[in-house]
Order: C-alpha cells, then sequence, then structure tokens
C-alpha cells in the first residue's frame, strides 16, 4: 500500500480498534464487512474479523532472497498463506507482514478469502 509502517495507519497498533475486529474487541466473534474505516484504497477488514487466505504459497524462507518490490510469493508449496490476523488474534498479527499458513484441509470460523476482479482498460 506504498507504506514502510506495521499497519496502512501507521504505527500506532491502538488505532487498529477503528479499522479491525480483533480480540481485544470483537468479542470472541466474526462481524459483518465494512463496520469499520476503510483503507486509504477503500478496502474494508484488511486487518482483523478473519485471516485472508492467499494465492501465495508459504515459504518461512521466501522473503530473505525475494524481490523487495512486489514480492509474488514461491510458485509451489504445501500450504497456502494466511494474511491480516482475525477476531481471535491480538493487533501484533494483525499486520500487513504478519503471516501464517494454512495446508488446506482445515476449516475455520477464523479463515476467509477476499474476491477480486482485475480492471484493465481498453484503449479505442
Amino acid at each position: 500500500a506504498g507504506t514502510d509502517t506495521p499497519y496502512f495507519f501507521g504505527v500506532d497498533p491502538s488505532q487498529l480498534v477503528k479499522y479491525a475486529w480483533f480480540s481485544r474487541n470483537a468479542a470472541r466473534k466474526t462481524h459483518p464487512v465494512a463496520e469499520k474505516l476503510p483503507s486509504p484504497n477503500g478496502l474494508f477488514d484488511i486487518y482483523g474479523n478473519v485471516l485472508e487466505w492467499c494465492r501465495d504459497y508459504y515459504d518461512e524462507n521466501y522473503y530473505s532472497g525475494s524481490p523487495r518490490r512486489d514480492p509474488g510469493g514461491p510458485s509451489n508449496g504445501e500450504g497456502r498463506v494466511l494474511r491480516g490476523g482475525c477476531w481471535h488474534r491480538d493487533s501484533e498479527h494483525c499486520r500487513s507482514a504478519a503471516r501464517a499458513v494454512n495446508i488446506g484441509v482445515e476449516r475455520s470460523s477464523s479463515f476467509g478469502f477476499r474476491i477480486i476482479v482485475e480492471i484493465r482498460e481498453t484503449l479505442q
């Protein structure tokens, strides 16, 4: 998101309550989308609520040798990356750089995914 801070809104984890449902404020459950403030890009629930199941495969050491800008993640592996923290995790897990792994057979009320559509402009 163009920042070097732990959160898109800066470094102060006390501000997370404005943007995310996590262990401090979620009352041990998930919540409907868009009840908190959006990111600067207009996306809701970037942090917290449910862990976001990602396309990337998990490799504990991938980032030690990856490109610094927009690393794509390993092209194969056993498990997929989960990001963003969730309703039962603390603020330390609700960061852009926080990662967990799911091997694909586990189900949990703390896992989810985001549907995205790439829109390309055509020149006429």
